[in-house]
């Protein structure tokens, strides 16, 4: 399956509804902890997840220059800060789900299994925390940190989902 590449942006601060709101209209004001929405903005595709109160992340699918000055611009005078994720991620197929069952820990009231498209959920992959997004009809893993407790090179995040492949 081709998924389209994606710059990720995150913004937060006490001003973070404002922005989403400012920015992506009234939909983003409604949205619950841990679910998104796909919109366009400037014609291109953006799925805004909100991670918190008054934090959100962005996937924009294509270059998003013109989303980080819409952005900018809108945080201007606000106490928020905008910046582009430096997030480790793997984009998965539809087909993933059931390996991230199997390597995933999820905690209460939080669910992987069934996960709707739109919605995310924090899991453990062994000692990293992560996040799995579901959106576009893709499984996303997030993580800011993925390494081997044992060493200091990075484990590819590819290397977790093996850890579910039938042996």
């Amino acid at each position: 399956m081709s998924h389209p590449e994606t710059d990720l942006w995150d913004f937060a601060g006490v001003d973070g509804l404002e922005l989403a709101c400012t920015v992506f209209g009234s939909a983003a004001c409604k949205l619950s902890v841990y679910q998104s929405l796909e919109t366009a903005h400037s014609g291109m595709g953006c799925s805004l997840l909100r991670l918190s109160e008054n934090n959100f992340r962005i996937g924009v699918q294509g270059q998003s220059e013109s989303l980080a000055e819409a952005l900018n611009t809108a945080a201007a005078g606000k106490r928020v800060w905008v910046k582009q994720s430096a997030l480790t991620r793997l984009i998965l197929g539809e087909e993933a789900q059931e390996r991230l069952l199997k390597i995933s820990t999820v905690k209460p009231p939080h669910r992987l299994a069934g996960l709707p498209n739109n919605r995310a959920v924090p899991v453990r992959v062994g000692d990293f925390a992560a996040l799995v997004w579901r959106h576009r009809t893709t499984f996303e893993l997030q993580t800011a940190q993925c390494c081997d407790k044992n060493s200091i090179s990075p484990l590819p995040l590819t290397a977790l989902l093996a850890f579910a492949e039938p042996h």
